[in-house]
């Protein structure tokens, strides 16, 4: 199969934003560089829906791309090559198969990504696993909406959460995730592709969903009836410009905000029901 390669030109500021942007459609590896990034996206799957929702992000974080024909790329090895370990703090440490193991953090997360969202390194993501060391995983029912590589269900594990489901609507998220459970030895980590509709349990302890804004606005009534009375959402994947237009969606959903923190133009919230 043969790729189309954007050569992105932007700022550092935008530079992750953008990624997480281009993440949502079907581009299937990204390398950052000194002036931006490059993405890759299989001939055929470059839909005019697409190029207007590029040409979207453009008008509200400028860049410049050029595009070009490539063939096939070994993706593993992109990522290999750009993938550095991540520690956040002395709390937990993420890393590849191919990295030696690491040492002085409580939780240790072993992750091959095969794609470049969720292995710590986005703001967003980074946000989330900050957050979690605060919160009281021990015997609790977890949900991770949105889970990508499996990162945070992991480290829901590790943290003692007893019944978690992970659950991503992208069939190669799921795919990977079970790989990366594997991995890390999960045992109880219950991998689901689909919407929210996929499950049918309720009563969760703590939800984690970190993706992308429409989508978490469009989901808060839905996570608001799956989460117990005095349950925990963390939320983030959210603009620190579009605050402001979550919280409101928030509190008519039903939800009370407990703390947010912000990263490199983005935010996370923690809310309760």
């Amino acid at each position: 199969m043969n790729y189309t390669k954007f050569t992105v030109k932007t700022t550092e500021e935008h530079r992750e934003i953008l990624i997480a942007m281009f993440s949502q459609h079907p581009f299937e590896a990204f390398e950052e560089t000194e002036k931006g990034f490059y993405a890759y996206i299989p001939d055929g799957e470059m839909t005019p829906a697409i190029a207007a929702a590029l040409e979207e992000y453009r008008q509200r974080f400028p860049y410049e791309a050029m595009r070009e024909s490539v063939p096939a790329q070994n993706w593993n090895q992109v990522w290999e090559a750009s993938f550095q370990p991540i520690v956040i703090g002395d709390f937990c440490a993420v890393r590849a198969s191919f990295h030696q193991v690491m040492t002085g953090v409580a939780h240790e997360i072993v992750i091959d990504p095969k794609m470049a969202f969720g292995t710590g390194h986005h703001e967003t993501t980074y946000m989330v696993i900050n957050s979690m060391k605060d919160l009281d995983f021990k015997g609790k029912k977890v949900l991770d909406y949105g889970c990508g590589t499996g990162i945070l269900a992991i480290l829901a594990e590790k943290l003692g959460a007893t019944n978690i489901d992970a659950l991503d609507i992208d069939p190669a998220a799921t795919e990977n995730a079970t790989e990366n459970t594997k991995l890390n030895n999960a045992q109880h980590i219950s991998i689901h592709q689909g919407t929210l509709n996929t499950i049918a349990d309720t009563d969760y302890d703590i939800i984690l969903a970190n993706i992308n804004r429409n989508v978490i606005i469009q989901s808060l009534p839905d996570l608001h009836t799956r989460l117990r009375a005095g349950g925990t959402l963390v939320i983030s994947g959210i603009l620190t410009k579009d605050r402001a237009l979550v919280e409101g969606h928030i509190k008519e959903a039903g939800f009370g905000i407990k703390n947010v923190t912000s990263r490199g133009g983005w935010v996370c919230l923690i809310v309760e029901s």
